[in-house]
């Protein structure tokens, strides 16, 4: 989504009277390098190729048409929301291209499904009890725990002398 911020700045509409500045151009080819990069989980390229785009747009806005100029700083905004936030998780990004050769999903479609079935289900008028918004909060903390294996180690720290049922089982 933070990419398709800084693309609907950067490929406006052309202005009848102007022609698309080349600036605009070039940083549309370098937002789809970018775009490639991440998918292919190379964070630092990523983020060095957005630093040019956003020194690029930078130094031109002022120089460009007033409809250029407001997108281009509307575009350099959204790109520096961007880079902090490749700055702020590399380490977590994915690389989606190998993840895909590998047959895994790249996809949370599913995931998000069961969530949003979950919550509507609870959350609707003809049911006769409701959730708060700090209890779904707990729930969706909970369901991502245990889909991500982590449910009974949170659990342990929370509750020091908790036993599992297969701890005590064995």
């Amino acid at each position: 989504m933070k990419l398709h911020a800084v693309r609907s700045a950067l490929c406006a509409y052309t202005f009848p009277l102007y022609q698309r500045p080349m600036v605009m151009q070039r940083c549309e080819r370098l937002l789809n390098r970018v775009r490639d990069k991440l998918w292919r989980g190379r964070g630092d390229a990523a983020i060095e190729i957005l630093r040019t785009l956003i020194a690029s747009l930078n130094l031109e806005i002022g120089s460009l048409p007033l409809f250029y100029d407001l997108g281009a700083g509307t575009a350099s905004s959204a790109a520096a929301r961007l880079l902090t936030f490749l700055v702020n998780n590399r380490s977590d990004l994915i690389d989606y291209q190998q993840a895909r050769m590998n047959g895994r999903r790249v996809s949370s479609a599913s995931a998000e499904s069961v969530m949003n079935h979950l919550i509507n289900r609870r959350l609707t008028k003809r049911q006769q009890m409701r959730w708060s918004m700090k209890g779904a909060h707990y729930l969706l903390q909970t369901r991502v725990e245990l889909l991500d294996g982590r449910l009974e180690t949170c659990f342990a720290k929370r509750f020091p002398h908790f036993r599992s049922p297969e701890a005590v089982r064995q």
